[in-house]
C-alpha cells in the first residue's frame, strides 16, 4: 500500500507542476505576458472557473458532495475508454471506444483531477475572484476522491473480481521465449 501511495503521490505532484507550468504559460499567451487587456477566451477561462468554484461552495456539502460524484463519473468514462481502447479489434472501434466516454464526461462536466489542477489555477492567475483554499476544499479534494472511486472501485475492483481466475497464470519457470518476426521488413 504505501508503494501505491508513494506513485500516486509522485504521479499527482508531477501533474500539479505540469498543469501549473502550462497554466502559467496559457496566461502569458492570453494576457500578452500580462501587458494586455483580458480577452474573449481568458474571459471566459475566469466565468468557467469561478462558477464551478463559488458555485459549488455557495451550495455547501450539497456542492462538495455534487462535485464527488461527478468525479466519480469522469474517471469511470475515463477508464471505460482505455479498457474499450485495448479491447477493440479494429482501429476504428479503438478510436471510438476511447473518445465517445471522453466526449461524454466532458459534454456532462464532469470533473477530472489534472484538468481541475489547469482549469482553476489558469483562472486564478488570470484574476478569478476566488482563493486557493475555495478550490481545494470545493473542487480539488473531492474530485480527487471521486475519479478514486470511479477508477478504483467502480471499474478496476470489478475487472479484477470478474477477469482474474480467467487470465492465464503467469509462472516464471515455465514461461516460453517468444520468437516474433517484424511484421514489415526491410527486404
Amino acid at each position: 500500500m504505501g508503494r501505491i501511495m508513494r506513485c500516486w503521490g509522485l504521479v499527482g505532484l508531477g501533474n500539479l507542476i505540469g498543469s501549473l507550468i502550462v497554466a502559467y504559460l496559457v496566461a502569458v499567451s492570453l494576457t500578452g505576458n500580462f501587458s494586455l487587456e483580458l480577452n474573449a477566451v481568458a474571459k471566459k477561462f475566469i466565468a468557467v472557473s469561478t462558477a464551478r468554484s463559488l458555485g459549488f461552495e455557495n451550495m455547501g456539502m450539497d456542492g462538495w458532495i455534487t462535485c464527488f460524484v461527478r468525479g466519480i463519473f469522469c474517471n469511470l468514462m475515463v477508464c471505460l475508454g482505455v479498457i474499450g481502447n485495448m479491447t477493440a479489434r479494429t482501429v476504428a472501434g479503438r478510436v471510438a471506444m476511447m473518445w465517445f466516454p471522453i466526449f461524454i464526461f466532458f459534454a456532462l462536466v464532469f470533473e477530472h483531477t489534472v484538468v481541475n489542477m489547469f482549469l482553476f489555477p489558469l483562472g486564478m492567475i488570470l484574476g478569478a475572484d476566488f482563493g486557493i483554499a475555495t478550490w481545494l476544499n470545493f473542487n480539488l479534494i473531492p474530485t480527487i476522491l471521486g475519479n478514486i472511486v470511479g477508477g478504483l472501485v467502480m471499474t478496476c475492483i470489478p475487472l479484477y473480481l470478474t477477469h482474474a481466475k480467467t487470465a492465464p497464470s503467469i509462472s516464471t519457470e515455465t514461461e516460453e521465449q517468444v520468437q516474433a518476426e517484424p511484421a514489415l521488413s526491410a527486404k
